[in-house]
């Protein structure tokens, strides 16, 4: 599971209605999560690419955009686009991508 230290852990999903109130919950039974053996190249001398830690957690102010089919038009995201901290936000990954390169 990507974001969490190894380590043992039980997912809870709450189901919300569209007013944002709480209607259900299911728990799952514990699940091991493993460690990724990080080493090579990529992560020479201390260097981490990416949006991860070595450890597997999120990297701080980290942005991880999770695309689909159903969300590849959709999906949004933020990126300081000058010097001056100014954001822009981004519609679809085609968006982002023109954007980024």
């Amino acid at each position: 599971m990507p974001g969490l230290k190894s380590g043992s852990y039980t997912i809870t999903v709450k189901a919300v209605n569209s007013s944002g109130n709480e209607f259900d919950e299911a728990t799952s039974d514990a699940i091991s999560v493993l460690a990724h053996d990080r080493t090579g190249f990529a992560f020479l001398d201390g260097h981490v690419p990416g949006a991860y830690q070595s450890d597997g957690t999120i990297k701080e102010n980290a942005q991880i955009l999770y695309v689909t089919e159903n969300t590849k038009n959709t999906l949004t995201a933020s990126i300081i686009t000058d010097s001056k901290g100014t954001a822009s936000t981004f519609t679809g990954l085609a968006e982002y991508i023109e954007w980024i390169t």
